[in-house]
This record gives C-alpha cells, sequence and structure tokens, in this order.
C-alpha cells in the first residue's frame, strides 16, 4: 500500500481521482463517497490478467486529505514488485495531476 498526503479538502478530492484512473486506462470504476472507496479494474478478463485498484480517500483535517492506494491481481503475489510499482506510478499521477 502506497499514500499520498494533499492540501486540498475530502470533497475536492473525488472528481480529479475518477479522471486519473481512466487516464491510467482503468475501467469499471465504483466509487462510494460515503466510505471513501474508489474501486477500479484494468486489464483482459478472458487472460485473467486483471489488476485492480482500490483508492481510499480520508479526511485528516479541513485542508488535508490521504489518500491510500492498494493494487491486487490474480496472477501477482501480494507484496510483489509489480504491485509496488503499480502502486507507486499512480500515487506520482495524483501528485502531477493535484
Amino acid at each position: 500500500m502506497k499514500s499520498a498526503l494533499l492540501q486540498y479538502p475530502y470533497g475536492e478530492v473525488f472528481d480529479p481521482l475518477e479522471k486519473i484512473c481512466k487516464k491510467k486506462g482503468y475501467s469499471k470504476i465504483k466509487i462510494d463517497p460515503e466510505t471513501g472507496v474508489i474501486h477500479a479494474t484494468k486489464g483482459i478478463q478472458l487472460f485473467n490478467n486483471l489488476v485492480d485498484i482500490d483508492v481510499k480517500v480520508e479526511k485528516v483535517d479541513e485542508q488535508i486529505t490521504r489518500i491510500n492506494i492498494t493494487a491486487s491481481s490474480f496472477k501477482l503475489s501480494s507484496g510483489s514488485k509489480d504491485l509496488e510499482d503499480i502502486e507507486e506510478r499512480f500515487v506520482e499521477t495524483i501528485y502531477k495531476f493535484f
């Protein structure tokens, strides 16, 4: 799991994060502002090479929001270097976008 801290209010983070998911090629994006979770999938199900990414948005205070990113896949074990790279690139994209 990788994290990012943003100096933006909690409510202003969801729309840009959805755009980031689309920009990175993720589809089937499910957003639940009530729980602060964004779930997105990337890949081809036929070949079972799907990569799921879960983005948890947490309010730290009125002007700071924490984002936790967790990538998972059927083909890659949890904590693998490939999944860590996916998480790291997603965090880098978040910082570039904001």
